[in-house]
């Protein structure tokens, strides 16, 4: 009797782990990044598929290694879908404050353009130069992160987004280049064949020839709206589903 008793207790004790652990190491997608990852519903667009979003509002890739450091020591990735970068660029970049703008352009035009187009050629420099390298050493830790935590697990990068200026210069006071978004695109693309993962290039599929995020796909000019998910979602979908 003591011993059925002890026997109980213990499955009483341990159910909740042995049962929760199972569960924790079934397969899954990850989607992970910044905020274009994160205002998405992915686990609803692909049904019958266990897709799990860590996407972070303001997320760069720094904090994207640390998460990826956590998640895949834990959990059964088959799967992880990358996208972080642009907040990299965004917080780094010098910029006007609006005040400061709307006073300048009113009572000295001359001025502001001149301390624009220093602004413009300064942050361009710095994010060529410093940003983006780091930028990049931070994409090749985070593969290999992944890769040594979880050998089986299938990586996929993706490239930045185009900016449409027009609505982005509305709403931010950030200059970021768009050749610089090119080239960081260029460079994950070697990157990808370097560490053999895969490149998912977005951008050609959401761009103008002016190299702009057409208006359509975007309500300030960087974020997606539900137009612009759907075309990330075609592409996403036979990757995710094979």
């Amino acid at each position: 009797m003591m011993k059925r008793m002890i026997g109980i207790s213990l499955w009483v004790i341990l159910w909740p782990s042995l049962v929760f652990g199972a569960l924790d190491e079934q397969p899954f997608i990850c989607m992970i990044g910044d905020s274009l990852i994160a205002s998405h519903d992915w686990d609803a667009s692909f049904e019958g598929l266990s897709v799990k979003n860590y996407g972070r509002i303001g997320e760069k890739s720094r904090g994207v290694i640390k998460q990826v450091s956590g998640i895949a020591q834990k959990r059964n990735i088959q799967k992880v879908f990358i996208m972080v970068g642009i907040n990299d660029l965004w917080h780094s970049s010098l910029r006007m404050p609006g005040r400061v703008r709307l006073f300048l352009t009113k009572h000295f035009p001359a001025i502001f353009s001149i301390l624009e187009k220093w602004i413009f050629s300064f942050n361009h420099f710095m994010l060529k130069n410093v940003v983006a390298p780091k930028l990049l050493n931070n994409y090749e830790a985070l593969i290999r992160t992944i890769q040594t935590s979880g050998p089986e697990t299938e990586i996929y990068i993706h490239s930045l987004l185009p900016l449409n200026e027009a609505l982005f210069y509305q709403n931010y006071e950030n200059r970021i280049d768009r050749q610089l978004i090119r080239d960081i695109n260029e460079a994950l693309s070697e990157l990808a064949l370097k560490y053999d993962v895969l490149f998912v290039d977005l951008y050609s599929s959401m761009t103008t020839p002016e190299h702009q995020l057409p208006a359509h796909y975007t309500e300030d000019g960087i974020h997606l709206n539900g137009a612009g998910y759907q075309v990330w979602e075609n592409i996403l979908r036979p990757l995710i589903e094979s």
